[in-house]
């Protein structure tokens, strides 16, 4: 290359290496975002923020059937809601950042009443919450808490046992928003 001495061309061609590995690196963090059944019924739940780019789109929309297709558990807690320990069944909410491609540090849960919490997800990796889509076997009705429930492992972590944790469990959500 004309004007720029060996150093500089030394420079050079280590500037374009690492701009082809940063788009190998890119290309292949999208392929793995997004891997989730195509949405046949009515939407459930609306994930976006800081998510990898789906298909053009920087939202991901779920129905139950897709939701049901992501890993599921099971939780058997307590809440200040029943009477008794309760099992619901759902995705963890980690395991629904991952498969988005969510890259934030706080999830926004916003429900269908407009009313909306913050949870970390340092918490959502550290707890077992579990984004509910069924309680005792029966999927989970709007006037119950449904369509999706904020559900924390109270009875395995008491500690959690806390009003402000209640208030992050969010019932009847609608949307996740990464930050």
């Amino acid at each position: 290359m004309r004007g720029i001495g060996r150093s500089g061309q030394g420079l050079y061609a280590l500037a374009v290496f690492g701009a082809i590995l940063l788009l190998q690196v890119a290309a292949a963090g999208a392929a793995r975002a997004c891997h989730h059944t195509a949405v046949l019924g009515p939407v459930v739940l609306t994930v976006d923020g800081l998510i990898q780019d789906c298909e053009g789109q920087f939202e991901v929309k779920f129905d139950l059937s897709s939701l049901r297709a992501l890993p599921a558990e099971e939780v058997l807690t307590r809440n200040p809601w029943e009477k008794t320990k309760v099992r619901y069944r759902g995705v963890l909410l980690r395991d629904l950042v991952t498969a988005v491609g969510g890259h934030g540090a706080v999830l926004r849960i916003e429900a269908l009443d407009d009313y909306h919490s913050d949870l970390d997800v340092a918490d959502a990796q550290a707890y077992d919450i579990l984004l509910a889509y069924e309680r005792e076997g029966q999927t989970l009705p709007v006037r119950d808490k449904g369509p999706l429930f904020v559900v924390f492992p109270f009875t395995d972590v008491p500690a959690l046992e806390t009003q402000g944790r209640y208030a992050q469990s969010v019932w009847q959500v609608s949307r996740i928003t990464i930050k």
